[in-house]
């Protein structure tokens, strides 16, 4: 609670007063309304305070301890002051509020009651009412992070720092797809088996396309044609394995893994260690499962 001055006390005290309640709002954006229940407009401290006729202040109750305080301002909505489309824009929201206490003879005699910040605002047929809460409410406010088992923030967002369009991420989310379609094609049997050739060629030719992606997103130019130059590699090799034998889809993806994946993760910087090192692994892995389907593939072809 803050104690009045000397000369507001006085006042208070001769039994005879002519007090009036004044508002000082600043908005974050840096205007500032000065407003008073008094019926003539009143001028200190470098704000000026205009009648503001149907503005009433609520009880303000003190609590002990850490809680915040609150209390409450309803008034008319007035076009040429608290406008209703500055309300619904948000433009009052966390705004300070100075309520005082002022011998409207003698200005110069005057109590600052409270500082207060705007919280909720409703607003009703024509009439607003603003909740004030006062600093204690900067307390209770989230600061910082809180460090747990799972991490709190959101997939992608800043504080994530995992960027989602990263191609690295697109390809790596692209393989459950994929292995969908394998399945699917497992499942229809010899009709699967021709699809499941061109699906796997498919794959040989768009692998390479994720570093020539992550090596324009970086900048990394002086790779750029050796990255061209590996995408124009595998896709012969999906050619010929597509038109040829399909010994060419299984050296190409276990060659893709063995040389192109090693050598990135070796010598660049611009595609993500975790993306190579799975990439190699996947590429094993469906290196083995196409060598294992080439007789498959072949009897189908002649078929």
């Amino acid at each position: 609670m803050r104690t009045p001055g000397p000369a507001f006390t006085a006042h208070v005290a001769s039994g005879a007063t002519t007090l009036a309640t004044c508002w000082r709002i600043a908005r974050l954006d840096g205007l500032v309304l000065g407003f008073t229940d008094h019926d003539a407009a009143l001028s200190f401290g470098g704000t000026d305070y205009v009648p503001a006729h149907g503005l009433d202040g609520g009880e303000a109750a003190h609590k002990l301890g850490p809680q915040t305080d609150t209390a409450e301002v309803v008034g008319v909505l007035h076009s040429d002051a608290i406008a209703e489309a500055d309300i619904l824009l948000g433009r009052y929201d966390g705004a300070s509020v100075e309520t005082w206490r002022v011998n409207w003879r003698d200005v110069s005699i005057r109590h600052l009651v409270r500082r207060a910040t705007i919280g909720e605002i409703v607003r009703a047929d024509g009439v607003f009412r603003a909740e004030l809460r006062s600093a204690q409410q900067a307390l209770n406010q989230p600061k910082g992070r809180i460090y747990q088992a799972l991490c709190d923030a959101s997939l992608g967002d800043a504080r994530c720092g995992v960027d989602l369009d990263d191609p690295a991420y697109r390809a790596a989310l692209s393989m459950v797809p994929l292995l969908g379609a394998i399945l699917v094609l497992r499942a229809l049997g010899r009709r699967g088996t021709r699809f499941e050739r061109a699906l796997f060629a498919l794959f040989l030719a768009a692998m390479p396309t994720i570093y020539v992606g992550s090596c324009l997103r970086e900048g990394s130019g002086p790779w750029l044609w050796v990255e061209i130059g590996g995408l124009v590699l595998y896709a012969g090799l999906a050619i010929l394995g597509l038109l040829r034998t399909p010994w060419f889809l299984a050296a190409g993806i276990a060659g893709h893994g063995l040389f192109w994946d090693s050598w990135h993760y070796a010598l660049t910087s611009y595609i993500p260690r975790w993306y190579v090192v799975g990439c190699l692994v996947v590429d094993l892995g469906f290196a083995a499962y196409a060598a294992a389907q080439v007789r498959h593939w072949r009897s189908r072809s002649r078929s």
